[in-house]
């Protein structure tokens, strides 16, 4: 092979524009050969093919070989190019990582757009790798890049992300001759050194922001940098003086390795691309890594999120839950700064945090505040890798750089920070989700046994409270067992509730001559069905009477136990009997006012009558009126005896009927009657007793108002109260008017009459209460029995004419 005179390049006739690029060239020979190319290759006998191409190379003896790509040489070929050290340059838009494979590939050179620039850096290409001293060179290279390919192994095999770190920093010095190397990881804003060369002085690397210096300029454009003079270069900033040039290559996105000289030009692209190499395999190794890491830190932290989700669980309290969140999330998340805002009041109230000292104090924040508030509002938590490039972000402090949103149900939000940018993934969030999922679960359990905490203390309450005697029982096949019982029970019935619970509560209360009925009762609480009876139980003062109420737990469904109330009603039970007892006398007496006494009134009456159709005396007017008024004093006192307070059944009464009916049996002289009802008007009355009522009031206002002269009427009724004032001139009296209407909530009746003073209001309806010579004393206390045994409520008052006005609230 010569090396003087022009380079003969051998070029395959299948790759004419390499051909041409390099046509006219000074120095340079371009040698095209068929041989070279696949089409003329015979399948059937490789060794023929083999000769052939051997005894082609021999003949034309090229300086050099030029290729289009890695797999456009026959295999006969590249055996019969390494056999005679022939180098072979790839010129080839295919990316350096596909050449590391083939090692007959001697030089490289990126194809770019086919012009100028692409020919000088091939011409520059074909003479370096054609140079005695780069064949030397060349083989060196060869077994930098075996060695390299053997070292892959050890970094392959490295478990940890440091350890790899340091295997690469091993294998750059030790296989690449790098004497001062270093590999640098982004942590947030920074790249930080993790791995340094053997003998590197700590000062000789250093932190550096992402966008700072070369090593910001390879990681920001992930492309290396070959720097022959770096006083020259404005992007480096070295750790070191004395740092003359260097290599940088990025590791994917992961971060940045570099390798420095004292001396300048002590790297050329043959290194940079035997980094490349390197580094290649290490951004790959590391990208495994770190996605196992991340599963592996995943499944331990949820793991450990799921023990934690125990400790959530044993909260009592939203406050404590809070809390206990904010401790899990440092402790198991690794979320340093932490905070929980609930929503109160139209604004954010932090209620929980986990916070370094350098922490800002977060105050109240209104809902619509930032980040926080956003992710309440819609519900969509949020990863924010750069706080202050987010436009929904509004920290509180400027010392933040990243940080997570999170929203617990409608309570609020969860909050994780950072002082760094980027220091969350969506990892985390995924975490934080989970974390705030259990949260949300614990949550709904508070509030639910709180409500029914809540429930159960005022039941409590409530049973404890309750005036009377009350107990809880369940059944034991068919036997009320007692579970509790308040202290009426105890004080009622004499039994302490340690004494009585677990018994059998009819053993203790029923008296024996009810066992049967308890029996029954039993059967029916048991069958759903609620009970509200008279019973009479033993108790610590004897057998007492009561109203008992007892409730299932559950209605119309077999039961297992319920509740009981124990209402006294000895005393009203003797009350009722007392009454039936003075009822009774009470009706003996009528019977005899109504024998004994009619009887001999209706004999005067009868002689007086005789004596008068005989005898023409005015003296006998007198013994007239008295008899009269004995016979009205004997229909009041039957009337209050027998129907005073007792009330039949009622009905729906037309209001305007009943007066009608009332003012046909009164005589009325000359008074006058204005119904002022509205059409329908009714009362729920018994209508006997409400027609008794209204003529009582009707003979009432005869009485006042009368324009007759009282010492000459016949029948006048009998239920006048106070002396008339009406004049006894016919040509000087007036015409009086009794009025019935409606009111807000019943009716009313009043007349014209005098009135009666405000002093003797409430003295009208007590019984004998009158100021007439004549009267009972009895119609307008009939008045209020009737309507005090309808539920009404009656008053007086003063009419719109002067006269008296009766309201009756029904």
């Amino acid at each position: 092979m010569t090396t003087t005179g022009p380079l003969q390049i051998l070029i395959g006739v299948d790759e004419p524009m390499v051909s041409s690029l390099l046509a006219d060239c000074p120095g340079v020979e371009i040698i095209s050969h068929e041989t070279l190319g696949t089409a003329d290759t015979d399948e059937t006998d490789p060794g023929r093919n083999t000769q052939k191409i051997a005894a082609t190379l021999d003949a034309l003896d090229p300086d050099c070989l030029l290729v289009t790509g890695p797999d456009s040489l026959d295999v006969a070929v590249v055996e019969a190019v390494r056999a005679r050290g022939i180098p072979v340059v790839a010129y080839t838009d295919a990316a350096i990582d596909r050449l590391t494979t083939c090692e007959h590939i001697s030089g490289y050179v990126r194809r770019d757009d086919g012009g100028a620039d692409d020919r000088r850096r091939l011409l520059d290409e074909l003479a370096w790798v054609t140079s005695q001293e780069t064949r030397q060179q060349l083989r060196d290279s060869t077994d930098q890049v075996t060695m390299l390919h053997d070292a892959t192994a050890e970094l392959v095999g490295a478990e940890t992300p440091e350890e790899l770190y340091q295997s690469t920093v091993d294998v750059a010095a030790n296989v690449l001759d790098f004497d001062t190397c270093y590999v640098g990881i982004v942590d947030g804003e920074y790249i930080v050194p993790k791995a340094v060369s053997t003998g590197t002085p700590d000062s000789g690397v250093r932190r550096m922001r992402i966008d700072e210096g070369l090593a910001g300029k390879t990681y920001q454009t992930k492309t290396s940098q070959l720097v022959h003079h770096i006083e020259e270069d404005s992007d480096a900033k070295p750790a070191q003086p004395s740092y003359r040039s260097g290599i940088s290559v990025p590791i994917g996105s992961h971060g940045v390795f570099q390798a420095v000289s004292t001396h300048p030009d002590a790297f050329d692209e043959r290194d940079q691309q035997l980094a490349e190499l390197l580094i290649g395999h290490v951004a790959e190794i590391l990208t495994r890594l770190r996605a196992e890491s991340v599963v592996q830190t995943r499944q331990t932290k949820i793991t450990r999120l799921h023990e934690g989700a125990m400790d959530l669980v044993a909260a009592r309290s939203r406050a404590e839950l809070f809390e206990r969140t904010v401790i899990v999330a440092k402790t198991i998340l690794d979320f340093d700064r932490t905070y929980i805002f609930a929503a109160s009041g139209g604004e954010f109230v932090p209620v929980a945090k986990s916070a370094p000292p350098d922490a800002v104090d977060v105050g109240r924040l209104p809902l619509d505040y930032g980040a926080v508030g956003k992710t309440y509002r819609t519900g969509e938590s949020r990863l924010t890798p750069d706080i202050h490039a987010d436009a929904d972000a509004d920290p509180v402090g400027d010392i933040y750089g990243s940080g997570i949103s999170v929203r617990i149900d409608d309570v609020g939000v969860f909050q994780a920070a950072a002082r760094d940018t980027r220091q969350f993934d969506e990892t985390d969030l995924e975490l934080a989700e989970l974390l705030i999922s259990h949260v949300t679960a614990t949550l709904k359990r508070i509030e639910a046994e709180s409500g029914l905490r809540d429930e159960r203390d005022r039941l409590s309450a409530l049973f404890e409270n309750i005036p009377d005697a009350a107990v809880t029982f369940e059944f034991d096949d068919d036997r009320p067992v007692v579970q509790r019982v308040n202290t009426m029970f105890e004080y009622v019935f004499g039994y302490p509730a340690d004494e009585i619970v677990g018994a059998n509560i009819d053993e203790y209360v029923v008296p024996p001559a009810n066992d049967a009925e308890a029996t029954t009762f039993n059967e029916k609480l048991q069958q759903g069905t609620s009970l509200r009876t008279s019973v009479r139980r033993q108790t610590a003062t004897g057998v007492r009477d009561f109203l008992l109420h007892v409730v299932p737990v559950h209605l119309d469904q077999t039961n297992t136990g319920g509740y009981a109330i124990y209402t006294d009603v000895t005393e009203r039970r003797e009350r009722e009997r007392e009454l039936r007892r003075q009822n009774e006398r009470l009706d003996e007496f009528a019977s005899i006012v109504s024998h004994d006494l009619r009887n001999p009134l209706t004999v005067a009456t009868g002689y007086l009558g005789l004596v008068q159709e005989t005898v023409d005396d005015p003296n006998l007017e007198p013994i007239d009126d008295a008899l009269d008024q004995m016979g009205r004093l004997i229909d009041d006192l039957l009337t209050l005896a027998r129907k005073g307070q007792v009330v039949g059944e009622t009905t729906t009464v037309d209001l305007q009927t009943a007066t009608m009916d009332a003012w046909s049996h009164v005589e009325t002289n000359d008074v006058e009657l204005v119904v002022s009802l509205s059409e329908g008007s009714t009362v729920d009355a018994d209508y006997n007793r409400l027609v008794d009522l209204l003529q009582n009031l009707f003979r009432n206002a005869v009485e006042h108002g009368s324009t007759s002269n009282r010492t000459n009427r016949t029948e006048s009724g009998d239920a006048v109260e106070h002396g008339s004032t009406a004049d006894d001139d016919p040509e000087t009296a007036k015409t009086t008017t009794v009025r019935v209407e409606n009111t807000a909530d019943g009716f009313a009746v009043e007349d014209d009459g005098p009135g009666i003073p405000a002093a003797d209001r409430e003295s009208v309806f007590e019984t004998g209460y009158s100021t007439s010579t004549d009267g009972t004393g009895f119609g307008l206390a009939i008045v209020r029995r009737i309507a005090e045994a309808h539920d009404w409520e009656v008053t007086v008052d003063t009419g719109s004419e002067g006269g008296a006005r009766f309201e009756f609230s029904v």
